[in-house]
């Protein structure tokens, strides 16, 4: 168990060093990078790794509240020798990336920094570089990460285990050893969408009707009337810029609209699940669009959440009387798509199956069920998400289970994801270990003495003995 143990806590350093290793291996630059003489302290085939390969995801590491360990950078240094042995192994079996896949990835996380930093101006301004500049630097990162996931996937992709491999787990765990398990719901969820009046969306055209006639007449800029008038939390502060963007990024109606416009044309009027906005095309590249736009979000009010809270409220009744089930009541009304695919099954984002912790949930959901039981269905309740948007929802209790320690019966599915990860584990070890013996590895002899678990990367590779 040690052994895994140590495996999966790497996988876990690789997994929060590669969520932040956009700002960290190129944005962050201290006296000590600058002063620090640069030299490779590892190859890999014919990949490189440099002491300040490490010394950048060390410091974003730190930056980011990590504990500072003595081994810290022994552990990042075996990850980057992992991530290049599955990179250099993909060239050759001809596990490859595509440029979109790359472009796609790189999108979302600078998407992502741009909102910490609150528009493109302030990240740029902090960095020193535009958003071009940061991702051609970051680019043949991205797709050596992308690739050594990729080829990490096929080599796993086969491992399966049995009922009787589950059992034998969970047998051969000490009792000590047998992990405890927080309280867990499992929910379904029917959502309604409370819906503006008629008069407030006719206020929100005229309102983008006459922001368009005032840029078209030049008494305003698109910049200007974005900074002004757009809710758009991401862009609006920025001049509604979107930057470079995929087919397939925006909603359906936002991207028909964009693609069908010429160069520097203002759209109309464009509808969404988000509200009503204004396009500007700044060029487009093939399947790639650059634009701006301006949203204006028709608001509710008390009466258009009444309307919505008496409709659930009914439903809610004829389910506990047994005149419609909730998988029906999903099908039949709920307002999202994604909850009538699950068929009203929460799912949760971090697991991707459907337990929540009862810490996970938010505070209102979980005020909401906490004294229900199994069966039980709640009461209406007003959400309001991260970007205003409000719901009325209603909850029904699958299961819920106090804090336990595990057993077969009841966390059969949790052991058998847990006996699933370590053959992968395991499988994954037995392929790198292979490897080595096949790919020329040299690394740094100072690093070695600071690092001694990597001598294995040395004595499997050129067969030499421990000193």
């Amino acid at each position: 168990m040690k052994k895994h143990c140590k495996t999966m806590t790497l996988r876990y350093i690789k997994i929060l060093l590669l969520s932040l290793s956009l700002v960290g291996c190129h944005g962050l630059q201290s006296q000590k990078d600058e002063q620090m003489l640069d030299k490779i302290i590892a190859i890999v085939g014919n990949h490189t790794v440099l002491i300040s390969d490490i010394e950048r995801q060390y410091l974003q590491m730190i930056e980011q509240g990590a504990p500072n360990e003595e081994n810290s950078k022994c552990q990042i240094l075996q990850q980057i020798l992992l991530e290049k042995l599955l990179v250099h192994q993909a060239a050759i079996d001809s596990v490859m990336v595509s440029d979109e896949e790359v472009d796609k990835e790189l999108n979302n996380r600078m998407k992502y920094y741009i909102s910490v930093f609150g528009s493109e101006e302030k990240f740029e301004d902090y960095y020193k570089k535009s958003i071009s500049e940061f991702k051609a630097d970051f680019r043949d990162d991205m797709k050596d990460l992308l690739t050594s996931q990729k080829m990490q996937q096929q080599i796993i992709a086969g491992v399966k285990v049995t009922p009787q491999d589950v059992k034998d787990f969970f047998n051969s765990l000490p009792k000590d050893s047998i992990p405890y398990f927080n309280a867990e719901v499992e929910l379904e969820r029917l959502t309604l969408i409370p819906e503006v009046s008629e008069a407030e969306n006719l206020r929100s055209i005229k309102l983008l009707q006459d922001i368009k006639a005032k840029i078209i007449s030049g008494e305003k800029t698109f910049d200007e009337m974005a900074r002004a008038f757009s809710e758009d939390p991401g862009s609006g502060q920025n001049g509604g810029f979107l930057g470079w963007t995929n087919r397939g990024e925006f909603v359906g109606s936002f991207e028909a609209a964009a693609y069908s416009m010429g160069k520097d044309e203002i759209s109309g009027i464009v509808k969404s699940e988000f509200g009503f906005h204004l396009i500007k095309l700044l060029e487009r590249r093939g399947n790639r669009i650059n634009t701006q736009h301006i949203l204006i979000k028709p608001k509710l009010n008390t009466e258009d959440i009444r309307r919505k809270e008496a409709l659930i409220d009914s439903l809610r009744l004829l389910i506990l009387e047994g005149q419609l089930s909730f998988n029906e009541a999903v099908e039949k009304y709920s307002d999202s798509e994604a909850e009538k695919k699950n068929g009203g099954i929460m799912l949760n984002q971090y697991s991707g199956n459907s337990l929540y912790e009862t810490s996970q949930l938010e505070p209102d959901i979980y005020f909401a069920i906490d004294k229900l039981a199994t069966g039980d269905i709640s009461k209406p309740v007003l959400l309001t998400d991260q970007s205003g948007a409000k719901t009325i929802n209603i909850f029904r209790i699958i299961s819920k289970t106090r804090p336990h320690i595990a057993n077969l019966e009841d966390d059969f599915n949790k052991l058998s994801q847990a006996t699933q990860n370590i053959r992968q584990e395991e499988t994954l070890q037995k392929w790198v270990e292979n490897h080595i013996r096949k790919t020329y590895i040299r690394l740094d002899e100072d690093y070695l003495k600071k690092c001694p678990a990597l001598s294995q990367w040395v004595i499997i590779a050129m067969n030499l003995k421990k000193k």
